[in-house]
């Protein structure tokens, strides 16, 4: 790609979308009479600047000022996706036989000198404990802990990242869609294939998480992500939980399946449960609610049926890495949770139930917060309810089967025992 190719890129957000960002930053900055706030989660940095790379294991950095001048630290090999950002000809590179924290350093003490206090993530998970003590031991500076400080921005959407979660969505059903279409015999990893494709050929992108594709008791397993030779089989449970991406934003949706010709009691009874949970939650998604009573109002209808729910009914949804694609650590509904809601959160709403002789059973919704309640985001939504998978009677093993592939494939074991 020519540099002329990379330079007509453009950030997913208008100019005016990241003033009102930076603006917001700054005034953080002035409540926590910052000189410099210095930004090393993925994320934070993307929110800033549209910049993005899956080479973060490397030091980079996004220095803010207080007078808003931006500047940023990448290695060389990293510096075309500055392109696609509005950072532009604001970028400082080290090479690889030289130290990105050392060069960090240097770059602070050569763009802002007369810093006094600074802002530093002491959470990131991109800088290590001895990368941060030679910045506190190198700099000049006092160090701040504001590792919640755009976070906490990040949490309330504005209209342009919710045109594009909504995008998300329409991905997101494409996945879930092609997974409800899956057949008995199929194994784990082929929806999986199934999932990704349909995703992909509607412009998705690579997810924060991988489709949780769980068939039978796998699906009590936590963040499972199946496996090649596991195959869905009659009378099993399969639980899809599938988050759709684009422009790194995410917005996901769980549903669940069941191989026969009609659910049994006991999953019926689990499918009304957690529909009426979504119901209760929904209706109470409204700002000003706090976390916890939402997630006791959801929490007290599941406790009618069998099995163990989420340890959280809900979470913020939005910009994802590789690791995940919920904004959980900085807000969630679970028990303990005193946080309030605010309008044009976006959540990921889970009321679900592990049953220990079926596996996970979970219908889930991508939501925003309103004046009236919750809002789907989802414009076309896969039906809320568990779906009925045609089953087929189990194709024999031929004589030209060894025994070798019968135990590779193991499939007369119980989905557990398979693993």
């Amino acid at each position: 790609m020519s540099n002329a190719t990379m330079l007509s890129l453009q950030p997913p957000f208008s100019a005016e979308e990241y003033s009102v960002r930076l603006a917001s930053v700054q005034q953080s900055m002035v409540k926590e009479q910052l000189d410099i706030l210095i930004i090393t989660e993925p994320e934070n940095i993307y929110y800033m600047t549209g910049y993005q790379t899956v080479g973060a294991p490397e030091v980079q950095a996004l220095m803010v000022a207080k007078d808003g001048n931006m500047y940023f630290l990448t290695r060389k090999l990293e510096v075309t996706n500055a392109y696609r950002s509005n950072l532009k000809d604001k970028v400082e590179v080290y090479a690889d036989y030289e130290s990105g924290i050392h060069k960090l350093c240097s770059v602070l003490l050569q763009n802002s000198p007369d810093a006094k206090v600074a802002g530093l993530e002491f959470k990131s998970r991109r800088l290590t404990s001895e990368q941060r003590h030679l910045l506190e031991t190198t700099l000049p500076y006092s160090f701040v802990d504001c590792s919640n400080l755009i976070p906490r921005l990040r949490l309330i959407k504005s209209r342009a990242e919710i045109a594009i979660m909504k995008r998300a969505a329409e991905i997101c059903t494409s996945g879930v869609k092609a997974g409800l279409a899956s057949k008995v015999h199929m194994t784990e990893s082929q929806i999986a294939g199934n999932v990704y494709k349909a995703m992909c050929d509607q412009g998705g992108e690579y997810p924060a998480y991988p489709p949780f594709i769980c068939a039978g008791r796998n699906g009590c397993i936590g963040h499972y992500t199946g496996s090649g030779h596991t195959t869905l089989r009659e009378g099993e449970v399969l639980f899809l939980e599938i988050g759709g991406c684009f422009e790194r934003y995410h917005a996901a949706m769980m549903r669940t399946c069941f191989v026969g010709t009609k659910l049994p009691s006991v999953l019926a009874k689990v499918e009304a449960a957690i529909l009426k949970a979504m119901e209760t939650a929904s209706a109470l998604l409204k700002p000003g609610a706090i976390a916890k009573d939402v997630d006791k109002a959801a929490r007290q209808v599941l406790e009618e049926v069998p099995g163990a729910m989420s340890l959280r009914s809900g979470y913020s949804i939005g910009i994802g890495f590789y690791t995940d694609w919920g904004e959980a650590e900085h807000f969630r509904m679970d028990p303990g949770s005193l946080q309030v809601l605010e309008e044009n959160m976006v959540l990921h709403l889970i009321p679900w139930v592990q049953l220990p002789e079926f596996g996970g059973v979970g219908i889930s919704d991508t939501v925003i917060v309103t004046a009236s309640g919750a809002k789907s985001l989802f414009q076309e939504c896969a039906p809320r309810k568990i779906a009925l998978i045609p089953p087929s009677e189990r194709r024999p093993f031929g004589p030209e089967e060894s025994s070798r592939v019968r135990r590779v494939l193991n499939l007369e074991a119980t989905p557990l025992e398979r693993i």
